[in-house]
C-alpha cells in the first residue's frame, strides 16, 4: 500500500487477495513460495488474469445501464455573463467533510425566472484532503456521482449541469473539508431561447501552434452563434494559475473556468456567450509570465430558436470500468474506444461528466459520437495517478445513441449522464 501511494505508475498485484482465492494457493511454511508446480501454475494464472484485466484493455461483457427517466420539459438555454451565486466563507462556513448543504438561490437576478436547471462553474479551494463535490436538485436522492474531484491543497474548477427546484434550491455535498464557489453560466427554461446545435468537435485555438500569450482570442465556427460549448485546457511548462474564457464584447470576469498547477495538463468545460463578431477571449492569471499553452475545443454551439432542446435527468453513472458498470470489464486500454448508450430513442446529443481515474501515465479521454472519426480534441486530462472530472456536451450516433470514449493511455473511466438533447416533439 505504501509503495502504491508513493509511485502512481506502479501496478501492484494484490497478493493477500490472491492467497485467499477459492481454492487458495498452497504456500510453504514461510508463505513465500507455492509448494508445488500445480500451485505455481495457479499463481501464474491469477497473475495473468490480473495483468490482463488491468493492462490489456476492457472488453464488453454487458449489460448496459438502464437509462434514467427524463422530465417532460423541453428546455432552451439562456446564457449570461458569469456571476458568483454562492461562495464560502463569504456566504457560509467552509464545508466540513461529508457535509450536505441546501443552497437557496432564489431572487438571484442572474437566474432566469422559472429556471428548471443551471449551467454552473464550481470551484473547490483549499481542500483539506482528496475528495469530490456532488451537486443535485434538493428533494431528489443524492446521486452516486461527482462533479468536481480534487486533491489536498489543490484548487479545482469544473462545469456542472444540474436541475434545481421550482424555488431555486440546489444541494451540494463535499466529501472532504473545502471552500466552495458556485458561479452561473446560464439557465435552462421552458420558454423559447437558444438551442444546441451539434458539430464535429473542432480546435480553433492551440498556442502550441500560434504562441503563448496572457490574452488570446479565437473564432467560433458558424454564424449567429449565441453561445458555445467549449473545453479549455492548459499544457506545457508554467507556474500555475487560472484561465478565464469569455465573450470578447465584455471585460474579463474575475471568475475562472480552469485552475491549473505548475506544468500541468488539465481541462475544464463551459457554456460561454459568444461576441457579436463570433469570437471568444481567453485570459490567463498567473504569478509570472511563464504562461502555459492554452487549447480550446468547441464541441457544440447554441443558436436562437433553432436546434435541440435539453431534457435533464438525475445524474446517473452509465460507465465505470472499475466495477463493470455499463458492461465494460477491465481497465480502459491505451488507444481503445468504449461505447456507451447515452440517451433514449430521439437523443441527438448528450451532456455528462467524464472522469479519468488514476491513469498509468499522463493521459486524456476524448468523447465523440460513435461512427465519426476521432476528433483532434480532448474531454478531460490528468497526470498519472490522479482522478479528474470534466463536463462534456457532444453529439451521439443517431441510430444507437452511442457515445464513444477514447483513452490515450491505460486508465479507469467513468461517465455520468445528466441529460440529453432532442428535437422538438408535439
Amino acid at each position: 500500500d505504501q509503495a502504491r501511494a508513493e509511485r502512481p505508475y506502479l501496478m501492484v498485484w494484490d497478493w493477500p487477495t490472491a492467497l485467499n482465492a477459492n481454492p487458495g494457493i498452497v504456500m510453504d511454511v514461510p508463505r513465500v513460495h507455492p509448494v508445488s508446480g500445480t500451485q505455481y501454475v495457479k499463481r501464474s494464472t491469477l497473475m495473468s488474469r490480473h495483468i490482463t484485466d488491468n493492462m490489456g484493455g476492457a472488453r464488453f461483457v454487458g449489460p448496459r445501464v438502464t437509462l434514467p427517466t427524463a422530465g417532460v420539459e423541453q428546455l432552451s438555454y439562456v446564457p449570461v455573463a458569469t456571476e458568483t451565486l454562492y461562495g464560502t466563507p463569504t456566504d457560509g462556513a467552509t464545508f466540513a467533510a461529508t457535509e450536505t448543504r441546501d443552497l437557496d438561490l432564489s431572487g438571484r437576478l442572474a437566474i432566469e425566472e422559472g429556471a428548471k436547471a443551471l449551467a454552473l462553474t464550481v470551484t473547490a479551494t483549499n481542500p483539506a484532503a482528496g475528495g469530490y463535490l456532488t451537486l443535485w436538485r434538493c428533494g431528489d436522492t443524492m446521486p452516486s456521482t461527482s462533479n468536481v474531484n480534487f486533491t489536498a491543497g489543490v484548487q479545482r474548477t469544473s462545469q456542472a449541469i444540474t436541475r434545481i427546484t421550482d424555488t431555486a434550491h440546489l444541494c451540494v455535498f463535499a466529501s472532504a473539508a473545502t471552500d466552495v464557489t458556485i458561479s452561473i453560466q446560464g439557465s435552462f427554461v421552458t420558454n423559447e431561447a437558444s438551442r444546441l446545435n451539434t458539430i464535429a468537435p473542432v480546435r480553433p485555438l492551440d498556442t502550441r501552434d500560434t504562441g503563448k500569450a496572457q490574452d488570446l482570442q479565437l473564432t467560433v465556427p458558424g454564424t449567429d452563434v449565441v453561445a458555445a460549448a467549449v473545453t479549455v485546457a492548459t499544457t506545457g511548462p508554467s507556474s500555475g494559475g487560472t484561465v478565464t474564457i469569455y465573450d470578447c464584447d465584455d471585460g474579463a470576469p474575475t471568475i475562472a473556468n480552469l485552475s491549473f498547477t505548475a506544468g500541468e495538463t488539465v481541462a475544464s468545460a463551459a457554456f460561454v456567450p459568444v461576441s457579436a463578431a463570433g469570437t471568444l477571449c481567453v485570459h490567463i492569471t498567473a504569478p509570472d509570465t511563464n504562461y502555459p499553452h492554452v487549447i480550446v475545443d468547441v464541441t457544440s454551439v447554441f443558436l436562437d430558436n433553432a436546434g435541440l432542446y435539453f431534457r435533464p435527468v438525475n445524474a446517473t453513472r452509465l460507465l465505470d470500468t472499475r466495477n463493470v458498470t455499463g458492461g465494460w470489464y477491465g481497465r480502459h486500454g491505451a488507444g481503445q474506444s468504449l461505447d456507451v448508450v447515452a440517451g433514449p430513442v430521439g437523443a441527438k446529443a448528450v451532456t455528462g461528466t467524464i472522469t479519468i481515474v488514476k491513469p498509468m501515465f499522463n493521459a486524456y479521454l476524448n468523447a465523440f459520437a460513435c461512427g465519426q472519426a476521432l476528433p483532434p480534441t480532448s474531454s478531460v486530462n490528468a497526470r498519472g495517478g490522479l482522478i479528474l472530472a470534466n463536463t462534456t456536451t457532444v453529439g451521439v450516433e443517431p441510430t444507437q445513441r452511442t457515445l464513444c470514449i477514447y483513452s490515450s493511455h491505460n486508465t479507469n473511466t467513468l461517465f455520468d449522464v445528466v441529460g440529453w438533447w432532442v428535437e422538438a416533439t408535439v
